[in-house]
């Protein structure tokens, strides 16, 4: 069963950017969506859509603070989303909080890293990543 679900988290990692359903992971593994829906559940403790959300939120903040004046509908649609719509939804509704707050300190904190020539602004974007981790909210 932990073969399985490694290939599904695979697969989904592959596929993050592109459009797939819980049914094209199931056909790819050969099972019915209920089936690897449950089991999923059972062992990770989230849904497999859930998964399949904070896997491309991860995504987007990573796109975010590598391409921070990229606009948020590229950012969204780059990160698997179908629309800016759908993207902002799901990244409010598992972080708390909007992309563009996320985009401002980012920006902010490499305007700093440049004017101060400074290490702690890197960490603090680092940490500014690491804190949208632990507010996601799955």
């Amino acid at each position: 069963m932990t073969a399985l679900l490694n290939y599904v988290e695979d697969y989904i990692h592959a596929h993050l950017t592109q459009d797939f359903s819980i049914a094209d992971i199931a056909g790819s593994v050969n099972l019915s969506t209920f089936y690897l829906s449950k089991v999923f559940k059972e062992r990770k403790g989230i849904s497999l859509w859930q998964y399949v959300l904070r896997c491309r939120i991860e995504h987007a903040i990573h796109w975010i603070c590598l391409h921070p004046s990229d606009s948020l509908t590229v950012v969204a649609l780059a990160s698997g989303f179908e629309s800016y719509t759908q993207f902002l939804l799901a990244f409010k509704k598992h972080t708390g909080t909007m992309p563009r707050q996320l985009r401002r300190q980012v920006s902010m904190a490499i305007k700093n890293k440049n004017h101060d020539k400074s290490q702690d602004s890197i960490r603090h974007a680092g940490a500014l990543v690491s804190s949208f981790h632990m507010a996601m909210k799955f």
